[in-house]
């Protein structure tokens, strides 16, 4: 329900083609993979690899024709930059907090998100995090957290990005 109402959100008149599809593209792929995280805690490199690819494609598009470069520079660097930052967390923390599959998704959802602009990026992971400890202390509440099992990151990060799209976008 939140893809779609972020989906119409997107088509508003007066986006840019180029970037609906590159936020269209990444939403549908980055749905799929929010749920495989949420049902088996991997985020498959068949997911995040063309999310990736496909939003730098789209993303490439859009800044050509609406002379955007400086927003592609961002997007690209802050996708590059939070996906290091998680594979360093994941292998200082022997995989224990983030995964590889959270690094390489943070490319393409961040790209997404830093397409907004640097205030977004901070407010993004605070966002994804904030949500998913919620999540974790209404498990804890509700009797049923399992404290060998942990939480994926996946769902919460489309999440954060889906409703910044919907704020800012």
């Amino acid at each position: 329900m939140l893809v779609c109402a972020g989906l119409l959100a997107l088509a508003a008149p007066g986006r840019p083609g180029w970037t609906v599809a590159a936020v269209a593209w990444w939403s549908l792929l980055a749905l799929v993979a929010a749920f495989v995280d949420g049902a088996v805690h991997r985020l498959p490199n068949t997911l995040t690899y063309p999310a990736a690819a496909g939003t730098t494609l789209l993303l490439t598009l859009a800044a050509a024709v609406g002379g955007e470069w400086d927003r592609l520079g961002r997007a690209l660097g802050i996708g590059v930059g939070v996906a290091v930052l998680f594979l360093l967390v994941t292998l200082a923390a022997g995989g224990r907090h983030l995964g590889m599959g959270d690094a390489k998704f943070a490319v393409s959802t961040f790209m997404i998100i830093g397409w907004l602009g640097w205030p977004h990026i901070l407010l993004g992971l605070l966002a994804a995090f904030g949500l998913q400890l919620l999540w974790g202390v209404g498990l804890m509440v509700a009797g049923r957290a399992d404290r060998h099992r942990g939480i994926p990151l996946g769902p919460f990060l489309f999440i954060a990005a889906v409703g910044l799209w919907l704020l800012y976008g």
